[in-house]
């Protein structure tokens, strides 16, 4: 029972220190998903009067692993195809691009928790990608309308 132990202990070690150049990134990552379910759940304990709900939570986890997967994959085959420094650059833009998203995410959250709060209110708005409003084509590309005057 023990060699499995150490197998497995081994593995998680050597797959641990290969991604350590996209350790931090993953690090940050979690952190502020950390701060986007808290203030979620905040949301939903304080404003919505509801319990905490398990299948939001694991979806929730189960984005994160999929924001990690491909954290991780896009170092992989950069390293693999010896472009360690571009697929690190690539990282740390995916690695932004993730963290504009739970971080808009958590403002929003916590503009629900403080409606009266100024502050809050703009940094939601300045952060929270508003101007994506003001660009139709954009906007209906994110959010799934189509544009009847094509």
């Amino acid at each position: 029972m023990d060699i499995i132990k150490l197998f497995f202990v081994g593995i998680i070690g050597a797959i641990i220190s290969y991604l350590e150049p996209v350790w931090n990134p993953m690090i940050i990552l979690g952190l502020v998903f950390l701060a986007d379910i808290a203030a979620g759940i905040l949301v939903d304990i304080f404003r919505n009067d509801d319990r905490i709900r398990l299948k939001k939570v694991l979806l929730s986890l189960i984005f994160l692993a999929m924001y990690l997967s491909i954290i991780a994959s896009t170092f992989v085959i950069g390293d693999r195809m010896g472009d360690v420094d571009e697929s690190l650059f690539f990282v740390k833009t995916l690695t932004y691009i993730f963290l504009a998203f739970y971080v808009s995410n958590t403002l929003r959250n916590i503009c629900i928790l403080f409606p009266t709060n100024r502050v809050f209110a703009f940094l939601y708005h300045w952060f929270g990608l508003q101007i994506v409003k003001r660009m139709p084509e954009l906007y209906n590309f994110i959010f799934g309308k189509q544009d009847d005057n094509k």
